[in-house]
């Protein structure tokens, strides 16, 4: 496994939101490991699919599998001395757009198990359709066993909804320092029920002048690239209004968030 790895591409495929195990977990914490700088998590659930256009019914089943997803990889990256290792969990139909050709991303290996090497080479398939080059595949050796997948009933999985539940136009705010999987699930779960517009505002200077150290504070101007580089990576679609929160509460058109998370 060669050490320049530093952008890798992790596919899982889950039945349902609620069906990840150990096993998944090992293979997120064996990636974290092989990986130097960047993992990215794909995920394909036909359950989380169902809830698209019914968010909020699948509000805490898809909470719960961020977290999840998160947890383990920080966790891993924190005992393998790799703090700022940055990790992002992508829903793969939900995100509007195919990740495996992002320019953003610069991945440089896929990873997976042997039984994702079909979908992996599919991926590799779709690049050379671009003119991308191909990307070195490395299945990786766990020593769990995959659960086995139970066929899931039609009537276990509630039908999509003609006319989405989501809301227009829904805010959030935060200081945003650093972005770490505490944001990212937020983020995450704030443009989960957006239907049109987010707003994220981002504490500036005069709102932290009395924070305690500071000065250790990423500039406004990071965490605001940062927060709407992250937003755009996890959906496409969706109009993103990143600013000073400052600036948003002295804004007129503030005051038509449907709701603030």
């Amino acid at each position: 496994m060669s050490s320049t790895n530093h952008s890798a591409l992790l596919h899982i495929s889950l039945p349902t939101l609620s069906s990840i195990t150990d096993y998944h977990k090992e293979l997120i914490n064996s990636s974290v490991v092989q990986a130097t700088n960047l993992l990215t998590i794909l995920v394909s659930c036909p359950e989380l699919d169902y809830y698209i256009n019914d968010p909020l019914a699948g509000w805490t089943q898809v909470q719960n599998l961020l977290s999840t997803l998160y947890v383990s990889g920080t966790k891993t990256a924190f005992e393998t001395d790799k703090p700022f290792f940055n990790i992002d969990v992508i829903f793969e139909n939900w995100c509007g757009y195919q990740v495996e050709l992002s320019n953003d991303r610069q991945f440089d290996v896929l990873f997976g198990t042997i039984n994702e090497k079909e979908r992996l080479q599919l991926f590799n398939e779709t690049r050379k359709k671009f003119s991308l080059s191909e990307l070195p595949i490395y299945i990786l050796e766990l020593k769990m066993q995959p659960p086995s997948i139970e066929p899931i009933a039609s009537n276990e999985i509630s039908l999509p909804l003609s006319n989405p539940k989501t809301f227009d136009h829904v805010a959030v705010g935060g200081t945003f320092d650093h972005l770490h999987a505490g944001h990212k699930i937020l983020l995450t779960m704030t443009a989960w029920i957006t239907g049109k517009r987010l707003i994220c505002g981002v504490t500036d200077d005069i709102m932290l002048r009395n924070k305690k150290f500071k000065e250790q504070l990423e500039s406004i101007d990071t965490r605001i690239t940062g927060v709407r580089q992250f937003l755009e990576t996890i959906r496409r679609g969706l109009n993103y209004e990143v600013c000073s929160l400052n600036k948003l509460l002295f804004n007129k058109f503030f005051i038509t968030i449907l709701i603030i998370i």
